[in-house]
């Protein structure tokens, strides 16, 4: 299991096309390990309900860089995000 990624200055906005949930932020590589490409899950939660999720890749990630990155999460209506929504963030693979 990959560990040590700090996700903060999570934002959620409306996507210019849709209605769909975009989400914005920051990730850092507190690992320890430079990396090629790390994969993450994200899984966006109202209350404790999932609603939505998606998949990223980001190259080129040195241990102690902060990377900004933004995913569309397509089945989750911004509509219905409220301040009880929270994301998770999980890195899935990395090389």
């Amino acid at each position: 299991m990959l560990r040590n990624f700090l996700s903060t200055n999570i934002i959620y906005e409306k996507d210019k096309i849709s209605n769909s949930a975009v989400i914005t932020g920051e990730i850092t590589n507190r690992s320890g390990k430079d990396y090629n490409a790390v994969v993450f899950k994200i899984i966006l939660f109202i209350r404790e309900k999932p609603v939505g999720h998606g998949m990223m890749t980001i190259n080129g990630f040195s241990n102690g860089e902060t990377k900004v990155f933004s995913k569309l999460i397509r089945e989750a209506d911004f509509r219905h995000i409220t301040q009880s929504a929270r994301t998770e963030i999980i890195a899935e693979s990395a090389y």
